[in-house]
């Protein structure tokens, strides 16, 4: 501890800082200290001592912010200052910041800066990544040459580093003023396109590479050279364009159009521009510089190239949207509009109405998440998503005409919620395909997921047209199935959509999925794995009266789905967990039968809760009334390493109307609901003698035993053909043989056998008693409890390996 502080002291004396940041700084350190103990001091000790630095920075200048608007202060320090003078990577740094994000409380402030500087850097660096392969098309490598003749060493024609210079800090001038108030991946490459579009205008043809060549020496006009450059690079031009109004607003500021600034003119811009921010110099990009180099370990390596890069999957998705929504109408076609008009009452003009409204809600809404987006640009996407509406409605409504007669679809046409769904569903594809959410929303470090830099992330969707994630869910299926075209990258974001809605999002309190399991019975395991025992403990073939029935058959289909789609998914997480914790397949099977009982028996501990809280729960009870201990910490280590896990999952558990650990829900809530069925249907059947198992090995065995009896074998005689003596496997233990001379003896060993009560009896049948029934008010309620917690309940204090209480930081 006191050498960590020491280094700190003598890390910001050279970082000149106020006494405020000084002081913050070394108390984040000390508050910080337990976390970075326990990890194994895995991480960074220079990273963690320039996190702490930078943490300290962003709370103070949050705060001074808020007690003074309008002030024009700048941050003590950038990021990129940090990195230099703690000699490390970017990528050190994030690896810091993602551990702190899972294992400590940072504030809010802290959080959203640390996701957008990741988002930014993710942004650029595929940008720049991207700008590089980009130049070899466009610029001669070599200006004696008619033809490139130097691939491997761009950098080696001054001019043409000159040119890229020009052109790379031209476009982080403009994006600082024009994209500062959002991140997208697309609209930011089309800006990048509208800066080289430029410097390609004033660049002499002969350092030109065709097509680019006769353009400029047809001293055609910007719009055209965009017109070329969108298709060289597979863009819609239309984007590019409408990107192009923002560029105008810099290119008259910056005074173009009499006279080209100089490279020195824009780094000085662009110098005030990145200190104010104080986040990254992106310009060191050009300079190799190692500090932001991906995926790197040591200085002198370069950096791993991308398989595919962020900017050519975006565009490539971007593309194929194009291609589905290419010969998509803008308005109802003929075809639907006569069968709209077979139906009893026409929706014609139901449906143009409802668009109208849901546009002025979407672009209200994205303007707000995007803190001040232009509108032109939610117009655009919500002109596609439209186009996209009116394609899926017409092949919908197709393959429901095929089944039904247009009266029987009137009440289906006409309801909003379907509506809602749908354009819903075609708005986050298009989002998607945008570049607006999706593979640059996450932090570049395992597990980061989560967090969000964009407000337009999942479910965001759904507080714009106020839809539960139940109905969204509903529209999943069936848009996959009733697309005339579609993408694997569309299925994949709608299946992770799909799970999140599975596992969270439809389990939230006043959600329709509740109404619609209250009546749907038992678990299928239950029925076919056990036998009925006392009539409380099984659960009848019929159907029972008191049970509630859906009220329409859709809307029990839409439940039965739903219900297939969880198990299936909790199926496979918990074998996923079980393979991890080498967990046996017969007591797999007991576990998944206690997942179960909780989704169609006690849905109400899902209530606000997530799938994968109820799924560790139930592998540590059944385990631990099997005797087979597992930790629970032993478990949330394991769940860490799946790629879908969040710490929130068992950090903030709802516990009693707060949000707590999970060892606290299960102590809680979860125990009292389960124990008895985990007992009945799960424990060690060796000390449950009074549940009776369908399949029980004992009695498909062709030797018989009585229970909880000294065992006596029974033998066919002994010349029997069927039967040899000499084969009989039990010699040793009590029997009586049909026919022999002995069996008079035979018979008084078995009586005395019988009238003898073995040693430990009655120790083992208070055992098995406690064990099943600790409930019950004959038995002291200490012993009780002790006993219960022996075989299912875990504590602070409980010394049988289980989930320690971690101390307050």
């Amino acid at each position: 501890m006191e050498t960590l502080i020491e280094e700190f002291q003598l890390f910001s004396f050279d970082l000149k800082l106020s006494s405020a940041v000084n002081d913050s700084a070394r108390q984040f350190l000390h508050d910080v200290m337990p976390v970075y103990l326990k990890c194994g001091q895995k991480i960074s000790k220079k990273a963690l001592l320039a996190c702490a630095v930078f943490v300290s920075v962003q709370n103070n200048f949050h705060s001074f912010h808020v007690d003074q608007e309008g002030n024009n202060s700048q941050p003590e320090i950038t990021v990129s200052q940090l990195l230099d003078k703690a000699d490390i990577n970017i990528m050190e740094f994030f690896n810091v910041t993602c551990f702190l994000k899972k294992n400590y409380p940072l504030s809010d402030n802290v959080k959203q800066n640390l996701i957008a500087l990741e988002r930014k850097y993710l942004i650029v660096s595929a940008l720049f990544d991207k700008f590089e392969s980009m130049s070899t098309e466009i610029f001669h490598l070599d200006t004696s040459s008619p033809t490139p003749s130097n691939h491997s060493n761009p950098e080696a024609n001054t001019l043409l580093k000159k040119h890229k210079t020009l052109c790379w800090m031209l476009f982080l001038v403009a994006k600082a003023k024009v994209l500062w108030h959002r991140q997208e991946l697309l609209a930011t490459f089309h800006l990048l396109l509208c800066c080289i579009g430029e410097v390609i205008r004033v660049t002499p043809s002969f350092m030109l590479l065709p097509p680019f060549d006769s353009i400029v020496a047809k001293n055609e006009d910007l719009l055209t050279i965009l017109d070329v450059l969108s298709n060289h690079f597979h863009t819609k031009s239309e984007e590019v364009k409408a990107v192009y109004d923002g560029w105008l607003h810099v290119a008259n500021e910056l005074n173009i159009g009499s006279k080209f600034p100089e490279v020195q003119d824009l780094q000085l811009i662009y110098l005030q521009l990145y200190i104010q921010s104080g986040d990254v110099d992106e310009s060191l990009f050009l300079e190799k510089d190692w500090h932001l180099l991906p995926s790197i370990s040591e200085k002198n390596h370069s950096p791993r190239k991308y398989p595919l890069t962020l900017i050519r999957r975006t565009l490539d998705t971007s593309e194929a949207l194009n291609t589905i929504l290419l010969s998509a109408p803008d308005d109802l076609t003929e075809n639907l509009r006569n069968t709209l008009q077979e139906c009893s009452v026409d929706a014609s003009n139901v449906i143009r109405d409802f668009l109208s409204q849901s546009k002025a809600t979407f672009i209200a809404e994205f303007m707000q998440a995007h803190e001040g987006s232009d509108k032109s640009l939610a117009e655009r996407r919500f002109q596609l998503a439209s186009k996209y509406y009116y394609l899926m409605l017409d092949a919908l409504l197709k393959k429901e005409a095929e089944r039904l007669s247009a009266p029987e679809f009137t009440s289906f046409i006409q309801n909003v919620v379907f509506h809602k769904s749908l354009l819903a569903c075609c708005l986050e594809v298009t989002l998607m395909s945008c570049g607006s959410i999706g593979p640059v929303n996450f932090t570049p470090i395992p597990h980061a997921g989560s967090f969000q830099a964009q407000g337009v992330g999942f479910p965001w969707i759904l507080k714009v047209f106020n839809l539960e994630a139940f109905d969204f869910f509903k529209i999943i299926e069936c848009f996959i199935r009733g697309a005339p075209t579609i993408t694997m990258q569309i299925i994949n974001h709608l299946k992770f959509i799909e799970d999140k809605i599975l596992d969270s999002l439809a389990w939230v309190n006043g959600s329709a999925v509740f109404g619609g399991l209250s009546g749907n019975g038992c678990s299928p395991c239950c029925k076919a794995k056990y036998s009925p025992v006392p009539s409380k403990s099984y659960w009848s073939p019929n159907k029972d009266p008191s049970q509630k029935t859906p009220g329409t058959p859709h809307a029990c289909h839409a439940v039965n789905l739903f219900l297939n789609k969880v198990s299936r998914l909790a199926a496979q997480r918990l074998e996923k967990m079980c393979l991890r914790l080498q967990i046996e397949k017969e007591t797999q099977r007991d576990i998944w039968v206690c997942i179960e009982h909780v989704l169609y028996k006690k849905t109400h501990l899902l209530q606000d809760r997530h799938l994968d809280q109820i799924l560790m729960c139930c592998i540590f009870a059944v385990c631990k009334a099997k005797d087979q201990e597992v930790r629970f910490k032993t478990i949330l280590s394991c769940y860490d390493q799946l790629p879908h896990s969040s710490v929130s999952v068992y950090k903030q558990v709802l516990t009693e109307g707060r949000k707590e650990y999970i060892f606290r829900f299960y102590n809680k809530e979860f125990y009292s609901e389960m124990t008895s069925f985990v007992l009945s249907h799960c424990g060690n059947r060796s000390d449950s003698p009074s549940l009776i198992v369908s399949q029980s090995p004992v009695i498909l065995s062709p030797l018989y035993s009585l229970p909880t009896k000294k065992n006596i074998f029974i033998s066919p005689l002994q010349e029997s053909p069927f039967k040899n003596p000499n084969e009989v496997i039990y010699r040793k233990l009590p029997s009586y043989t049909f026919g022999s001379l002995q069996s008079s003896k035979m018979l008084q060993d078995i009586n005395i056998s019988l009238n003898k009560i073995p040693p430990s009896k009655e120790k083992v049948e208070t055992r098995g008693k406690k064990r099943l029934t600790f409930d019950s008010e004959d038995i002291e309620p200490r012993s009780a409890l002790m006993s219960a917690r022996k075989f299912l309940r875990f504590d602070d204090t409980d010394s049988t390996g289980a989930f320690k209480k971690p101390k307050p930081v």
